[in-house]
């Protein structure tokens, strides 16, 4: 077994010990923990003058930690870098190094601490206050809220519960890989038939040319058309009249001849309509809430030391 305790010259040779230190030692400083101050000999000091010595004597304000590392500090105290998750990373750390072989995964947890792999990891760090942090924001059960509350932050908030505009046609399709440059000739042509015969949507689509996603839209919101067409036809067929053939309308795959049986303009949403989504925007909220006031207690009780 290796005495941690005599620090072995085998240990600081290893590149892989100088890669975690480095690596934990840029950790903490970025956290704004200072490294220690190595010990020097006690030289003379010549005296100081009575004002200065007065502003010397004054005891330096108390640095403020970040939240990470109050975080870090508290998952630490509550046990949580005895952990499963903890313990595996540690001990893949000195696996990787390679020092004792031999060693089962206890004996290496037991010497990844002592070296200090615990406290310097950044991967380790990082799993402990992602773990409170989710711990302080969670609650002791399920989020309820009264019909009050959620029509309230409804109205507040209207304009992001907005509902699109929604339409619903028929279109007569014109492939541009069929008809080539006779594409704007051949749609002019059958717009016209189709005015001048009175054709229905229900007849109409035959005339043109196959559409792999169907010639009857059906309610569809704007939104969904521009996933679809693109952003010019969905733009383009929300302002068509109701109930008469128009077009030509482009699209990335060629031209539309559209028939608009209905529109619905964007309106206000109903709490019906969007009930989940402002049950998970109110959680969310909570959540906020409790994270901050957590932190808040933190600070406190840092303080107060």
């Amino acid at each position: 077994m290796i005495d941690w305790r005599k620090a072995p010259r085998a240990l600081v040779r290893q590149p892989g010990v100088h890669f975690l230190l480095l690596g934990g030692a840029l950790f903490l400083l970025r956290a704004g923990i200072a490294p220690p101050v190595p010990r020097v000999a006690a030289r003379a000091v010549p005296p100081v003058e009575a004002p200065r010595a007065k502003n010397l004597s004054e005891a330096p304000p108390k640095s403020r930690l970040t939240d990470d590392e109050l975080l870090y500090r508290e998952a630490v105290k509550i046990g949580l870098d005895q952990e499963k998750p903890v313990q595996r990373r540690l001990v893949q750390n000195m696996r990787f190094l390679q020092i004792d072989k031999n060693a089962g995964d206890g004996e290496l947890y037991r010497q990844a601490r002592e070296i200090g792999f615990d406290r310097t990891d950044p991967v380790v760090r990082r799993f402990l206050v992602e773990q409170m942090r989710l711990l302080a924001r969670a609650g002791t059960g399920p989020e309820v809220f009264t019909e009050a509350e959620l029509g309230n932050y409804l109205e507040s908030h209207q304009e992001q519960f907005m509902l699109p505009v929604f339409v619903n046609f028929t279109h007569v399709y014109l492939s541009s890989d069929r008809r080539g440059k006779a594409i704007e000739r051949d749609a002019r042509r059958l717009l016209a038939r189709l005015r001048a015969g009175h054709i229905s949507p229900e007849a109409a689509p035959p005339l043109g040319d196959p559409f792999l996603m169907g010639h009857h839209s059906g309610m569809v919101a704007k939104s969904d058309l521009e996933g679809v067409y693109g952003a010019g036809f969905a733009l383009e067929v929300a302002r068509l009249p109701v109930g008469v053939w128009s077009g030509p309308v482009a699209s990335a795959q060629g031209l539309h001849l559209v028939w608009i049986h209905e529109t619905r303009e964007r309106e206000p949403a109903k709490l019906a309509d969007v009930r989940s989504q402002i049950v998970l925007a109110l959680a969310g909220e909570r959540r906020d809430v409790r994270y901050a006031e957590y932190l808040r207690r933190l600070r406190e009780k840092e303080s107060s030391r």
